[in-house]
Formats: C-alpha cells, sequence, structure tokens
C-alpha cells in the first residue's frame, strides 16, 4: 500500500519507527504528534485515528518489504547470501523492538496483526520456497527435498522470533534470534557446497 504523497509517507516511516521502539498500546496520537514533530491537526489530515495510523503503518512497511525483497533477490550471490541479506533487512527493521509491541498488537489491534500473518503466509511463503528452488538450482539445497514443506515448516518457526517467552527480549534479540534459525534451515537442506559457503559465512561473520 503506497501513500499517497511525500508527507504521508515521512510519517509512516517515522511511526513503524515510533511503534517498534516505544511499543503501541501506551502511545496516544497526541504522543505520535509530538514524537514527530507536528500538530495532532496534520495526523488526523491523513489518518482517521489511532488504529488507522497503525494499520496504514504496518500495510507500508510491508510494501517496502516486498520492495526490498525483490532487491535482495537481485543482488544476492546465491540462495545463501539471500538469506543472510534477509536478516540484515530484519535487523535494521527490528533491532530496537520494544519487548511489548508484538504482544500488543496481538492483543489489542487483531486486525494489523491478521495483516502480518496473511504477509507471512503469502509473501514470506512465497519468498521462501522461491529460495528454496534457487538453492536447489544452485546445487546449495538437496534436489529432493520438498521445497513447499520446507518453506512451510520454516515460516511456522517464524512465530517463535517474537515469542517473549521462549525467547525473552532482554535476553535476546529479533534479528538474531533469525540467525540462528537461517542457520539451522540451511543446515537442514544443504549439500556439501552449501555447508561449505555457510561456513565461510560464519567465518566471515565472527571476524567482523
Amino acid at each position: 500500500m503506497k501513500p499517497t504523497n511525500e508527507k504521508e509517507t515521512h510519517l509512516l516511516k517515522s511511526c513503524f519507527s515510533l511503534f517498534t521502539r516505544l511499543g503501541i498500546k501506551s502511545i496516544t496520537m497526541d504522543d505520535v504528534a509530538r514524537e514527530l514533530g507536528v500538530s495532532k491537526k496534520t495526523l488526523y489530515n491523513h489518518f482517521q485515528d489511532k488504529t488507522d495510523l497503525l494499520k496504514r503503518t504496518f500495510k507500508y512497511h510491508m510494501h517496502c518489504s516486498e520492495e526490498r525483497s525483490v532487491e535482495m533477490v537481485v543482488k544476492a550471490k546465491n540462495a545463501i547470501d539471500e538469506l543472510i541479506l534477509v536478516n540484515e533487512f530484519l535487523k535494521e527493521s527490528f533491532s530496537e523492538m520494544h519487548p511489548s509491541a508484538i504482544y500488543e498488537m496481538q492483543k489489542f489491534y487483531p486486525e494489523v496483526w491478521g495483516l502480518f500473518k496473511e504477509f507471512k503466509h503469502t509473501h514470506i511463503l512465497n519468498c521462501i520456497f522461491n529460495n528454496i528452488n534457487r538453492g536447489k538450482a544452485e546445487d546449495l539445497f538437496r534436489e529432493k527435498l520438498n521445497s513447499e514443506v520446507y518453506a512451510r515448516i520454516f515460516v511456522g518457526r517464524f512465530d517463535i522470533l517474537f515469542d517473549n517467552e521462549l525467547f525473552p527480549n532482554k535476553e535476546y534479540n529479533i534479528p538474531q534470534v533469525h540467525l540462528e534459525m537461517i542457520e539451522y534451515h540451511i543446515r537442514a537442506m544443504a549439500t556439501a557446497k552449501g555447508l561449505k559457503q555457510l561456513e565461510k559465512y560464519i567465518i566471515n561473520h565472527n571476524n567482523k
């Protein structure tokens, strides 16, 4: 969902950072206006209420994610590199995630959470499916594995990233858990060539 003008684009970008950094439920439209340095009237010129703002903010972020995913496929040297780039994007988006943000969205804004679930089961699932087939073609992933099953397993694990009981935010961060999940995912599918590529990345990452 594209914004209608540059002002709206700026507001949606800023609001995504605001909601992920400070949480969702406790923030009022007055807080949003103050944090963004705009008048409350300006916000209501673009958005009906907080729910509308939240919904359109995350729709815009999903739209941006779709565009970035296309760029990453082109930029990536191979299927494994593509997954690593995805993790970098996740790190960029959620590095300052407030511990309560996801929980509050699920409990108090189910319609918005439903948009994310739909995004996960369509766009993310399709991206992982295509990535697995790319890895097969590059002899990085085993030819005989079932691409759809493995893609669905990966998406099914995606929810654990935001499970604060399993991975408390004070002890873990989403990008690091996601990186470990990617390594787990790759090792389950990799050929000998794929494992060499993965180990090469791990060595380079640890030396940074």
